[in-house]
């Protein structure tokens, strides 16, 4: 189930190469068990995650709250999750733990539910 909207794959300028891609989960009436809209592409989010070594960003739409998992994506993938600490938290991200975080802002609001969401990451040389 392909739902990303975006995806890049890139070498920094420090070495090391880092895949980002922009995601759009199924809706929480797709979330019923094994075999549903939300199942599949989570088991995509892991596959896609899992295909390599490169460090991995996914920025999202979770339709959830971004660390209530219960299709449990971070576990099974070992991405870190990090969403806003107010409003839905439906919008957030995960990343590989190598990464660091040094801050999350909220910008604007862009529709209804959805605040957009700026995280920084820190990329360490190899």
């Amino acid at each position: 189930m392909r739902r990303r909207l975006a995806d890049f794959v890139g070498k920094l300028t420090n070495g090391r190469w880092v895949r980002i891609a922009s995601l759009h989960m199924p809706p929480p009436r797709c979330q019923t068990g094994v075999g549903s809209p939300n199942d599949r592409m989570s088991g995509s989010v892991v596959d896609f995650v899992q295909r390599t070594d490169m460090f991995t960003v996914l920025g999202a739409d979770w339709n959830k709250t971004v660390d209530d998992d219960p299709n449990e994506i971070g576990r099974r993938s070992g991405l870190e999750p990090n969403g806003p600490d107010s409003g839905d938290r439906i919008d957030g991200f995960l990343y590989s733990p190598q990464l660091s975080s040094c801050c999350m802002t909220q910008l604007g609001q862009v529709s209804d539910g959805h605040q957009a969401v700026q995280l920084k990451l820190t990329v360490s040389t190899p």
